[in-house]
Order: C-alpha cells, then structure tokens, then sequence
C-alpha cells in the first residue's frame, strides 16, 4: 500500500529570485507536454527524514522545482512562466515484497511500474495548479531503498533533472553544505534573433511539427506497438573495438563511434538511413558570445536541442560488407562536423535556436506538442555516453532505471552491473543500447548483424591500447564544508 504525503520545502534561498513572484520561460526551452522519470535502487536503506529534509532544503535553491506552470503575468515577455509558489512536494512511501523492482538490471524499463510516483493528468497545462515534481520511496523486500522522481520537462532538460538530484545527494550526505557558486539559475535564456521565413526552411525538419495531443499519443503508441524493442549491452572490449576505429588524435567521443556503429548495423540489415537527428546540449557552447548569456551553463531549462544532419549515402545498404567499419566511421564524422558547425559559428547556431524556439512556442501556445518518432529513412541519437545517472546519496553504487524507447531511436547508457556484481566492488561496466526495430523481417536481420559483428570481435582478439583517446579531463571539484570534498563535475560539464 503507497502512503501518501508532502515535503514542505524551505524557505527560497536562491539569491537570483529572491523578492520574484514568477520566473519568464523563454520559448526556446518550453517544452510542456513530457516528462522525466529516474528511479535509483540502491544497495542499503535510506534514511526517509534526511532525504525529506534533503529535497526540501534543495527546492529552496531550485524554486521552479515547488512552482507551478502559468501564464505570464508580466506583460512584454514570454508567454509562459513558473510562478514561484513554494508549493509542497507530493511525497509517497511503499514497502513491496520484490527483492528487486525490476525482473533485468537493463536501463530501460517498459514499465517503471509503482516505483515511479505519476504526475497529475494536467501538468503540462498553464494554471492547472499541478506539481512538476514527484517523489516516492520504496522500501524492498531485503530492506534497500528504491528511490523514483517524476520531473515534469517544463522545468528542465535531463541534465537540469539530473543536476537537481545530484543536489537533493549533496544535501543528504551534508546537511549543511551551500552550493555557493554552483547554484542553478534560471534565467536569462540565449537571446535570439525573430524568427523569418528564411530561417524556418533553412533549420526545417520533420520531428519539430507542432501536432494536436491526440495525434502525438496515437504516434507514440502505434511506433511501440508495431515494433520490437532491442537492448544491446556492449561489454567494455567490444566498445574499444568500436571506438578503435578513428584515426590517433582524432577528436570523436565514444558516443559519436557507437552512434555510427549503430547506423551501420541499421543499414547493413536493410533499413534506409539518410539522416541522423542529433541531440545537442549546449550549455557549454559560445561562452564570450553577448548573445549567449554567462549563466548558461547553470541554467535550469531546457537547453538542449535537436539538429538534422544528413548523411552521405549507403554503398552497403542490405550487405554485410568489409567497409561496414568505415561506414560507422564516415557517420560518425559527419555527425560531429554537424555539431562543429553550431559550436564553431554562433550567428549559424543563433538562427538555429530561433528555429526551435519559434516551433517549441507556437506549440506551446496552441496546446500541442511533437512527436519524436521519425519516419523511414531518418534516426534520432539522444542521451550521451558521459552522463552517469546513477546518483548514489552516499550509498556504494546505485542502480538507475529509466523508461522511453522509439522505433529508430537510439538511447545510450551507462550499463547497469548485473546482478552478481559486488556494489561495494563493481566490475567495469559496459554501454546499454536500446532502440526499436519494426517487426518482421527487420528484426531477424538486425539480431544477425549485430550477432556477425560480436563474433568478428571475439575473433580479433582484445583491442590495443597504445591509439585510445585520452578522455577529457574532470573539471576541478569545488569543496564544501567540514573539510570534506564532494566530487562532481561542475554544472557545465554537461554537454556534446
């Protein structure tokens, strides 16, 4: 039986809002219908009043989090905003007779089940007076904590969500900790030049289609029921095998190469792919551009969007051929010289956010939304191999479930550690993959390439080292009271 309750947060201690009524949400980063779910499983018990006192100290550095959606009041700004109402936070509690919430350690789950509190029916409406946060603590049958939060996508990205957990973490280990310079803003977003016809057809692409909610949820549910879900756990010598592929200081990330392997899986199993949809984050981009604001890379939005980059085409379309390496290659380059063009030139960038901006706006304002399947011969990349979702609140490790795929849609993750790994001592973990296939003939066919290529590897042997990008180095850890250093990334190390 779920218990129900609230966590009264604290008084605001955000110094940028202080004395504010509401917050402006720019249209950029008006992302109304959607949700973000985490659910963390960890390997002992949490405390239930530190991790109450935790998420109500936390909402007092994220007020956005205890507000609620509206319609601006401020007249000459945005159309939307978060009234700062300081709101309680839905707060549940469940003991289940489950030894583990979930039957695989994999990521993606189908179904997140009780483990996730829901979100009221009209969240994403303005003045509905529903929160954008929900909490739930599940206690399992061997007593470890499960711990899930619901965050509404108006308030922010996945990043932004994530930050935001990492904080609730810092203040359930230390109370009293500040977080001094590395406190969330909220405003202001990048400021955009007006949206021209010229514009719309240069950056036009098919997902960003405003679209009545009905025709949304029906795009979602027939791409689910109509295809198959794949879950493709990489162990860390086939991703070197992977990422071996570029040449000595080339700059790829790890996540450009499996993205690039992944296309060529699609592609030599038949399936058309003519375009890559690339997520970008892009809080760490043009940082001493005036049009880009100094907070950027501390702001609680949305500030990640998607960019359309074509490929060139296919000689291996259907074939398992002995160029299949440098396919993923070729794709993986491109996909990054497209995301080099927005970091390397802001007036590009600039017009490619005022794209988004006007689509994401006049959804928002007609009550519509986007669906984020694409149609045959385009693919959508999202999540980043860098992220690391398991957020730990002081345990040994954590386990991190989440929910979502698409046909043609690829999510990248962190692997789980199965379960006969140590927590107190894990094994290196792997990359999950998880995307959908159509049903039919598609699915045997992928299942066969993917099955070739993991041989071909065990054949080859391990994989060099001597050629391995050197990963970026962590950006320098800020120190909190007590004498203790709490370690991190800064709010901008987020990114592509």
């Amino acid at each position: 039986m779920v218990a129900q309750g609230f966590i009264t947060p604290a008084p605001p201690a955000n110094p940028t809002t202080q004395g504010r009524q509401e917050v402006p949400i720019a249209p950029v980063s008006n992302w109304a219908v959607g949700n973000v779910s985490s659910v963390l499983v960890f390997p002992s018990t949490l405390d239930p009043a530190r991790l109450e006192a935790a998420f109500a100290r936390a909402a007092s550095f994220w007020p956005s989090v205890v507000g609620r959606y509206v319609k601006a009041t401020v007249p000459g700004g945005p159309e939307f905003a978060i009234s700062l109402t300081n709101s309680p936070i839905p707060f549940s509690t469940q003991v289940v007779d489950d030894e583990y919430p979930y039957p695989d350690r994999h990521v993606i789950q189908p179904d997140l089940g009780s483990f996730i509190p829901p979100l009221a029916g009209d969240y994403f409406v303005a003045g509905a007076d529903a929160p954008l946060v929900t909490v739930r603590l599940s206690t399992l049958k061997n007593g470890n904590s499960v711990l899930g939060v619901n965050w509404a996508h108006i308030l922010g990205d996945a990043a932004a969500f994530s930050r935001f957990l990492e904080d609730v973490s810092l203040l359930y280990n230390l109370p009293a900790a500040d977080l001094d310079d590395d406190m969330p803003t909220l405003e202001p977003h990048v400021r955009l030049p007006p949206y021209s016809e010229q514009i719309g057809k240069d950056f036009k692409f098919d997902l960003l289609n405003p679209l009545p909610l009905e025709e949304v949820g029906k795009g979602y549910g027939d791409a689910v029921t109509s295809s198959q879900m794949f879950t493709v756990t990489l162990t860390p010598e086939e991703v070197k095998h992977i990422t071996s592929l570029k040449t000595p200081g080339e700059h790829l990330s790890d996540n450009d190469l499996i993205a690039g392997w992944w296309v060529s899986v699609l592609e030599r199993a038949g399936q058309r792919v003519e375009y890559v949809v690339q997520t970008i984050n892009y809080r760490s981009f043009h940082k001493d551009h005036p049009a880009f604001p100094r907070n950027l890379s501390t702001l609680g939005a949305n500030v990640a969007q998607m960019r359309q980059i074509p490929l060139p085409a296919s000689s291996a379309l259907g074939t398992n051929t002995p160029n299949s390496n440098r396919r993923a290659l070729t794709v993986a380059r491109t996909v990054r010289a497209g995301m080099n063009q927005l970091r390397n030139d802001p007036e590009l960038m600039l017009q490619w956010l005022s794209n988004a901006a006007h689509q994401i706006g006049t959804a928002a304002h007609e009550g519509k939304s986007f669906c984020l399947v694409p149609p045959p011969g385009g693919v959508v990349v999202n999540s980043n191999l860098r992220y690391d979702w398991a957020i730990k609140f002081g345990q040994a490790s954590a386990n991190y479930h989440t929910d979502v795929s698409l046909a043609r849609f690829l999510r990248v993750f962190q692997a789980n550690p199965d379960a006969n790994s140590d927590p107190y001592n894990p094994s290196p973990r792997g990359v999950e993959l998880v995307f959908r296939v159509e049903q039919g003939p598609a699915v045997e066919a992928v299942t066969r390439v993917i099955a070739g290529d993991r041989r071909a590897w065990a054949e080859g042997g391990p994989v060099g080292g001597e050629d391995e990008e050197e990963e970026p180095k962590e950006p320098e850890v800020r120190a909190f009271g007590f004498g203790q250093n709490v370690h991190r990334p800064s709010y901008g190390g987020y990114g592509n």
